[in-house]
């Protein structure tokens, strides 16, 4: 039961989540929020996109600027933070 009640809990603000940014795509909030949720999911390509995102719509908060560097480290693309544009 545990298990799927999860899974429902995190469906649900995926959902809410994606619905926010449709109401307001221009929200760092919106976009910040998502960010966390994909990155709780392990899915860090996809947080550091929606983070970027966040970014574009306030380039100087601390909030969006400071998290990236988390995401990268989560992917193992810890590199990127020191060498932008640098594929190994």
């Amino acid at each position: 039961m545990r298990n799927s009640l999860t899974t429902w809990i995190w469906a649900a603000a995926e959902a809410e989540l994606k619905r926010a940014i449709e109401l307001n795509s221009g929200s760092v909030n919106a976009h910040y929020d998502y960010a966390q949720y994909l990155a709780a999911q392990g899915r860090f390509e996809e947080s550091i996109a929606e983070d970027r995102r966040a970014q574009e719509l306030d380039p100087v908060s601390p909030r969006t600027v400071g998290i990236i560097g988390y995401y990268y480290l989560a992917a193992e693309e810890w590199w990127r933070l020191s060498f932008p544009g640098w594929i190994p």
